[in-house]
């Protein structure tokens, strides 16, 4: 009687070991989605603030655009 009981805990400690994995895997990938949302939050404001500025061009619009697009694909 006692040895199903110690298989079935011996079960359930592996599975939460598993789940807490899991997890710590699930809190760095939030984390690093919570950065890139971050990081698009600021370029769309920057973008909106270029947008309505009383001096912008569609030709200062794009070259801020492209940099931006420059500035992301650098590592």
């Amino acid at each position: 009687m006692v040895q199903p009981l110690r298989a079935r805990v011996t079960e359930l400690e592996e599975e939460a070991l598993a789940a807490r994995s899991q997890l710590a895997n699930l809190r760095e990938q939030v984390q690093q989605l919570r950065a890139t949302v971050w990081d698009l939050r600021g370029r769309l404001d920057r973008w909106r603030a270029a947008i309505l500025a009383p001096d912008a061009t569609l030709r200062k619009i794009r070259a801020m655009v492209a940099e931006s697009d420059r500035r992301q694909e650098r590592p």
